[in-house]
């Protein structure tokens, strides 16, 4: 998704894009070649999407589902998963509550702990200044002043949380 202007419509907007060719989600791709998704191919480009499951649960994705999987063939028989619908996500109150770490099937049976340490490493690497500096250049017309502190401050303090969040489901040691 980018963000810009759209004809006819006030302030910024959010504009989706495709992932690939064709923006096919995972059930999409099993109702048209089951066996294509149970290849190996399929799997192992559903498996190397294993962080999404650390992002999911630090950003409180409260809306996560296999059809929120597109898959994109990107030649020579390699493929690629990406996460899409972002749009119940944030979603906390002064306190940023628990980390949960919600999964979509097609993750749960495909998780590559390797994977998930990495994001997490990730995440826990963002410095308070990086996040202040990305929620502060969404534009305010989408996110307002006010709303944009309790991202930060929220996103700042799940930072920490994730890890648990990943052990406690087995996913990390």
């Amino acid at each position: 998704m980018k963000l810009g202007q759209l004809q006819g419509q006030p302030g910024t907007v959010g504009i989706s894009i495709a992932h690939g060719g064709e923006s096919l989600d995972l059930p999409m791709l099993k109702a048209r070649d089951a066996a294509l998704y149970g290849s190996d191919k399929v799997q192992d480009a559903i498996r190397a999407s294993s962080g999404l499951l650390a992002l999911h649960a630090w950003v409180r994705n409260t809306d996560v589902k296999d059809d929120h999987l597109v898959i994109a063939d990107e030649g020579g028989g390699r493929f690629a998963v990406a996460g899409i619908d972002f749009s119940y996500t944030l979603q906390w109150g002064g306190d940023p509550g628990p980390v949960d770490a919600p999964a979509p099937p097609a993750l749960l049976v495909n998780v590559d702990k390797a994977v998930i340490q990495t994001a997490v490493d990730r995440i826990e690497g963002m410095s308070d200044e990086r996040i202040a500096q990305i929620v502060g250049d969404v534009p305010d017309d989408v996110l307002p002043g006010p709303e944009k502190a309790r991202v930060i401050m929220g996103l700042q303090v799940r930072r920490s949380r994730v890890r648990e969040a990943m052990r406690s489901k087995g996913w990390l040691p």
